[in-house]
């Protein structure tokens, strides 16, 4: 997580100071296509991360609280002790 944030930062650092060393132009040059590319995979690493963490670690601590529900439910449906 904190490499992306890093590359992030690291790729706007790069952009904004080759925007100040090159002659201005009205075009995007491959430089900026680059930079943009490369950003754009960043994000897409950090939505693949989230995305990843999401569903292995929040699902199944969802889904160990459900057993956790459906047991104790089970259980007092099926309670056998006289009262």
């Amino acid at each position: 997580m904190s490499s992306v944030i890093t590359a992030v930062l690291t790729l706007s650092t790069i952009s904004l100071d080759s925007r100040t060393d090159l002659p201005k132009v009205h075009y995007a040059t491959a430089l900026d296509w680059f930079l943009l590319m490369s950003f754009a995979y960043t994000m897409a690493t950090l939505l693949e991360f989230s995305g990843v963490h999401y569903f292995t670690k929040v699902s199944q601590f969802t889904s160990g609280l459900l057993h956790v529900r459906r047991r104790k439910l089970l259980l007092e449906i099926f309670d056998t002790r006289l009262y």
